[in-house]
């Protein structure tokens, strides 16, 4: 794939993903409930599970999901293309859905379009608005990526799915949602059920850790966690048999800017990216002693942070000291979508 190319699937994702839903594309049944607060010292998991092309096609299960994770999914955006009161990122939901035979996830983004106009009144309208732009190309002296120890056949192999929720329980969590407890937060679907599979034991227990606390993957996957201790907190980004647009795109969620794969590599690899989270964003995490980055009052996305914390490089200067790649700040026009009318209540079920 050219470069051409890679810039254009990240910069216009959302002219058609803007069109109205389809009225007649419903879930067959759908319960959206508010989510209970986070109780201390017990952790909080969000994420998702089943659905088209996962092993439980016929249903999706999404806990603690913000409105604006909701959109994101429903309209093929990523959360700096979403401008809407605060309560978006915070108020939270757990939402079971029974998918009709047959679907196609493209189906299923309508499905959740209309039930965010059905449940939630939401109404917007779409505006194009520049943006920073983080373009991702080889740093002075070359790129550090090591390409993935894993044979052919399994690096192109989809990672497992994970099982679901467990209660009361904590451990490693993957993708790119949140999961905050007891000195470790992560993101995605929650690592084995309470008397599953222990770490390392397979693909669907928690990663097995080294005695420095990095994953260690045995498959395909890309995962975040961050750890607590002393001096404050430490974030490991981990990948096994991953392009450097998935690493571009990971790179862009924790940021809260688009970056833009320029490193023209075309191979897979594994990395570890250890670094000190910036807390200077507007979005707050429940139990979380500060907030995480996220996009400020009015829509404007937060600049890219580059002094570093008393514990670690940040994120953008770990990128080119440990990967050997640097970000390159450009502009560029995306499409935005401004929340017009939304309710924090949902419809009855």
């Amino acid at each position: 794939m050219t470069k051409a190319a890679l810039i254009g699937l990240a910069l216009i994702p959302a002219s058609a993903a803007f069109a109205q839903p389809a009225a007649n594309l419903s879930f067959d049944v759908a319960s959206v409930k508010k989510a209970d607060p986070p109780e201390p010292g017990r952790p909080m998991f969000m994420g998702t599970q089943g659905g088209p092309g996962s092993r439980d096609p016929s249903q999706i299960t999404w806990s603690n999901a913000t409105l604006k994770s909701l959109l994101t999914t429903a309209y093929d955006v990523k959360p700096y293309q979403v401008n809407g009161p605060d309560w978006i990122d915070t108020e939270r939901y757990n939402i079971t859905a029974r998918v009709p035979p047959g679907a196609t996830k493209e189906d299923v983004r309508v499905m959740w379009q209309n039930l965010l106009a059905e449940r939630f009144g939401v109404t917007f309208h779409k505006i194009s608005k520049v943006f920073q732009v983080q373009e991702m190309t080889a740093a002075k002296g070359g790129v550090k990526l090591k390409e993935t120890t894993l044979d052919p056949a399994a690096a192109n192999a989809p990672q497992p799915e994970l099982p679901p929720p467990p209660a009361g329980r904590g451990g490693v969590q993957f993708s790119d949602s949140v999961a905050v407890g007891p000195g470790v937060k992560g993101g995605g679907t929650p690592a084995g059920p309470p008397d599953g599979p222990k770490p390392g034991a397979g693909p669907f227990g928690p990663p097995q850790l080294d005695k420095n606390g990095i994953p260690q993957l045995k498959a395909p996957g890309l995962i975040m966690m961050m750890t607590m201790g002393t001096s404050g907190p430490t974030a490991r980004m981990v990948g096994k048999a991953q392009t450097t647009e998935s690493l571009a795109n990971m790179l862009g969620n924790q940021l809260n800017q688009p970056v833009v794969d320029k490193t023209g590599l075309t191979g897979k690899y594994d990395f570890v990216l250890e670094f000190a989270p910036e807390m200077g964003g507007r979005m707050m995490m429940p139990g979380l002693p500060g907030p995480l980055p996220g996009p400020s009052p009015g829509g404007e996305t937060s600049p890219v942070p580059n002094a570093a914390e008393p514990n670690g490089a940040t994120l953008v200067a770990a990128l080119q000291q440990q990967l050997g790649l640097r970000l390159v700040a450009s502009k560029s026009p995306l499409d935005v979508l401004v929340i017009d009318k939304a309710e924090k209540v949902p419809t009855e079920n």
